[in-house]
């Protein structure tokens, strides 16, 4: 048996959470009555206090340490350039990331963003720039099928706005 802690950030997160518990229904369930973590410097103390005042058919304890869980991510990266103005690519490209429902983390290594698909999380890296022609870098990152789906998406829109590879 394992126990997953999921720290969510907000209420859209908790529902894909839900989803994913249902679906997985029969080999999944919420704990029973109260449940807590107690740091191993004062456990028997805690454990003695609980046991002296509830009877022990009613408690269970269970020794829980933390797993090593990565999954793969896949990384794609891909550089457009277009012959039309930095503001207008910049307009174009945030229309996209908001048509994919983009959430806004900052600037970091450039502008990111992460998109959420069915397959997955992806973390999508934006850089332009400008000399001579603009320059758009996109970097990807996160489960390989979700990173294909949002490459696809938003690579043929920027093809169709006149983006090179």
């Amino acid at each position: 048996m394992y126990l997953i802690e999921v720290s969510y950030r907000n209420e859209q997160e908790r529902k894909r959470l839900d989803y994913v518990l249902e679906k997985y229904r029969d080999s999944t369930m919420g704990l029973e009555g109260y449940a807590f973590k107690v740091f191993d410097d004062r456990y028997n103390e805690v454990a003695s206090e609980i046991m002296r005042k509830f009877p022990q058919e009613i408690v269970k304890v269970y020794k829980v340490e933390e797993v090593e869980f990565k999954e793969e991510v896949y990384s794609l990266k891909a550089t457009f350039s277009f012959s039309k103005g930095i503001s207008e690519v910049k307009s174009f490209v945030d229309y996209l990331i908001a048509k994919n429902k983009g959430i806004y983390l900052g600037k970091f290594s450039g502008e990111e963003y992460e998109i959420y698909t069915r397959k997955g999380l992806v973390r999508l890296t934006v850089n332009l720039s400008q000399e001579g022609k603009v320059t758009l870098k996109l970097e990807m990152k996160g489960p390989k099928d979700a990173v294909d789906r949002v490459f696809q998406e938003i690579s043929k829109e920027l093809e169709i706005f006149g983006g090179e590879r």
